[in-house]
């Protein structure tokens, strides 16, 4: 009996009966031995490690510094690198859009002041790429999946960073219902928190909210669901 584990953990067996067959018919023993670990084996070749999401940050201060990564208090390698204050990618909109929909995809990024951004270069994780001199672009998928889209942005010094994004493509129809979902759900945590507060309060929340109509155009949107046929029907909600 082989046991296999992705993380550490201890493992207790109790009341183990194994039944066999011999030629004089089934045995049954509740007696094992020679239990024996083996650590992992990992087998690879050469290839490169992407540390995205690892979480590490690097100094403050703008300067040349010696990067080394260890592992088992042996190091691996070490390279120096240079902080220097590129532009940022903060977040990307949207996230989630259906299969052949025109979707316009727009990148929220920070620049040094008085440096001009140059030029956007989109990697749609599809094989297709496209560059742009605006914040935006529009990107059509032709199939459902899960996508990578690397943003990489180049500032007039030269100077450049990436960051990838999941982009989630579904049919219309789920799409829509993923996101007339999500709509609910904010408005009635929204409803709850304003009903929380004083009755002055209340009024003047619901007032400049518009919690009424928002609720009435959710009302609208989920009665044009439930009466659309057909994936003609669902792109021109995704569109609205």
């Amino acid at each position: 009996i082989r046991f296999i584990s992705g993380i550490n953990q201890q493992i207790t067996i109790n009341n183990l009966i194994l039944n066999y067959e011999k030629t004089a018919g089934i045995v049954t023993d509740n007696n094992f031995y020679n239990l024996t670990e083996i650590p992992a084996k990992v087998n690879s070749n050469y290839q490169r490690l992407f540390i995205d999401k690892a979480g590490f940050s690097v100094p403050d201060d703008l300067d040349s510094y010696d990067f080394s990564l260890e592992l088992n208090n042996q190091e691996i390698f070490s390279e120096d690198i240079e902080v220097k204050d590129v532009p940022i990618i903060k977040s990307l909109t949207p996230k989630a859009t259906a299969a052949a929909f025109p979707t316009e995809f727009e990148v929220e990024m920070v620049s040094p002041t008085n440096v001009n951004i140059s030029s956007y270069d989109w990697d749609f994780g599809d094989g297709t790429t496209d560059s742009t001199p605006m914040n935006k672009v529009i990107k059509i998928y032709s199939a459902i999946g899960t996508y990578n889209l690397q943003i990489t942005v180049t500032d007039a010094r030269g100077l450049s960073s990436s960051r990838i994004f999941e982009i989630n493509v579904s049919s219309p129809k789920n799409l829509i219902r993923a996101t007339l979902n999500k709509m609910n759900t904010d408005l009635q945590n929204l409803k709850t928190d304003i009903q929380d507060q004083d009755p002055f309060h209340q009024i003047s929340l619901n007032s400049v909210l518009r919690v009424e109509n928002i609720s009435s155009e959710l009302e609208i949107l989920e009665q044009r669901y439930d009466e659309a046929t057909n994936d003609s029907e669902y792109m021109i909600l995704v569109g609205d």
